[in-house]
C-alpha cells in the first residue's frame, strides 16, 4: 500500500482548520554555523517596516485554554511592532488560524483568531482557546491586539 493511501484511510473524516499564517517561510531560516545561531529573515513582512519587530518569549502560565498546542512551561514566540505604524502593518497579515496575544482592561487572552469582522467602521477579532467550548466573549479591536504568536518552543 502506497503510504498516501494508508495516510488517507487514517486520516479519512478529518477536517481542515485554520493555521497559523507562515510568518517565516522556510528559505528565509537558516544556521550560522560559525556563530552558532538561528538566523530568521522577516521575508515579505519587512517590506514596510520602519524597524526590526519586537519580540517578547514569555513562559505559558497553566490554564489550560490552548490544550494541545501549548501548555504550561512552553514559552511563546511573540512578535508586535517597533512602532504604532508597524504594529497596524502587521496586524493586516493576521488571518484566522493565527494566535494573538490580546488585552483589555480585564482580561489577556493567548488565543487563536477565529473571526475577523467589521462593525461600525471597525475592524474587530474573534478569539477562542483550542480547548475551550466557545468563543471568547470579546469582539477585540485592534488597539487590544498586542502580539501575534510565531511560534512556540517546547
Amino acid at each position: 500500500m502506497k503510504l498516501l493511501e494508508w495516510l488517507s484511510r487514517i486520516f479519512l473524516g478529518t477536517q481542515e482548520r485554520a493555521s497559523p499564517s507562515d510568518f517565516f517561510p522556510i528559505n528565509g531560516i537558516w544556521h550560522d554555523s560559525e556563530a552558532n545561531l538561528i538566523i530568521i529573515s522577516l521575508g515579505s513582512l519587512k517590506v514596510g517596516l520602519t524597524k526590526p519587530p519586537k519580540v517578547w518569549i514569555p513562559e505559558i502560565p497553566h490554564s489550560n485554554s490552548m490544550d494541545p498546542v501549548f501548555d504550561a512551561g512552553n514559552n511563546n514566540i511573540l512578535m508586535a511592532g517597533a512602532t504604532t505604524e508597524d504594529h497596524k502593518l502587521l496586524l493586516d497579515y493576521i488571518k484566522p488560524g493565527d494566535i494573538v496575544a490580546a488585552y483589555s482592561s480585564k482580561r489577556a487572552v493567548l488565543h487563536r483568531i477565529v473571526e475577523i469582522g467589521q462593525k461600525d467602521g471597525r475592524r474587530y477579532w474573534r478569539t477562542r482557546g483550542d480547548n475551550n467550548n466557545a468563543n471568547d466573549p470579546e469582539r477585540w479591536g485592534d488597539e487590544h491586539i498586542m502580539w501575534i504568536s510565531v511560534g512556540t518552543i517546547y
